[in-house]
C-alpha cells in the first residue's frame, strides 16, 4: 500500500517572516551563492548551527549551572572593564572591581547542606599533604604552574598537558597571560621539577618491570 502523500506546504515546512538590513541580505545571498544554496536554505542552515554551537560551548562546561554562570562573570567583568576604561588585567581600579565582584557572587552561594567529606580517591592526597592544604589551591598551583612552564618551553608544556586540558590550550593562555600574573616562587618550580622526575624514575622503573614478564 503506498504511503499518503505529504502536500507541498508540509514538505517546505514553516513559513517564517523577518526583515533584514541591506548589508545582512547581502551577505546572506554571497554565501548562499557560493554554497549552492537558496537564501532560504542559507538561513535556515545558519540558524541551526548557531543553535548547535550553542549546546557544544554548554557541553564544554560541563554543566548548564556552571556555563550560566561563566557567562554572567563574563558579561559583569566586560561590564566594570566599559565602566572602568580598561580591563581588569590591564586596569588597577577595574582589577580592584573584578575582584570585589567575584568574591561577593561567589561568597553569595549557599553551601550544599551535610558535613564537608573528603572523596575516598583524594584521601591519600589529604594524607601527604601539609596542614591546610586543599584540592581546589593545589589546582591553582598545577594550571599556575604550567602557565609559567608554557611561558618558558611550549613544546615541553604540550608533552606534559597529560590528560590533554578539556577546555583550555595552556600555550595559548600562557601568551594571553603574558607580563599579567605575579611570578611563581622557584620553590614551586623547584618542587615541580623534583615530582617530574620521580614521575619518569617510576614510569621508567614500571616499564623495565613489564618488560621482564
Amino acid at each position: 500500500m503506498a504511503r499518503p502523500r505529504k502536500d507541498n506546504a508540509a514538505k517546505r515546512g514553516k513559513v517564517l517572516t523577518t526583515r533584514v538590513d541591506e548589508a545582512l541580505h547581502d551577505s546572506l545571498r554571497k554565501a548562499s551563492t557560493e554554497g549552492a544554496r537558496t537564501i532560504s536554505q542559507e538561513i535556515q542552515m545558519r540558524l541551526r548551527t548557531s543553535f548547535n554551537t550553542d549546546a557544544a560551548i554548554e557541553a564544554q562546561f560541563g554543566s548548564p549551572f556552571v556555563y550560566v554562570t561563566a557567562r554572567m562573570v563574563a558579561e559583569d567583568l566586560n561590564t566594570i572593564a566599559a565602566i572602568a576604561g580598561g580591563d581588569w588585567f590591564q586596569n588597577r581600579f577595574a582589577f580592584d572591581e573584578a575582584k570585589a565582584y567575584l568574591q561577593m557572587l561567589l561568597g553569595a552561594f549557599r553551601a550544599p547542606p551535610g558535613i564537608r567529606q573528603v572523596p575516598d580517591s583524594l584521601k591519600p592526597f589529604y594524607e601527604r599533604a601539609p596542614a591546610g592544604s586543599s584540592l581546589g589551591r593545589y589546582l591553582a598551583k598545577t594550571q599556575l604552574l604550567m602557565l609559567d612552564l608554557a611561558r618558558r618551553d611550549p613544546e615541553r608544556a604540550a608533552r606534559l598537558a597529560v590528560p590533554p586540558p578539556r577546555y583550555v590550550d595552556t600555550v595559548r593562555a600562557a601568551g594571553e597571560f603574558k607580563g599579567k600574573l605575579a611570578p611563581i616562587p622557584a620553590e614551586w618550580i623547584l618542587k615541580a621539577e623534583e615530582g617530574q622526575r620521580e614521575l619518569a624514575r617510576r614510569q621508567k622503573q614500571s616499564s623495565k618491570r613489564r618488560a621482564k614478564r
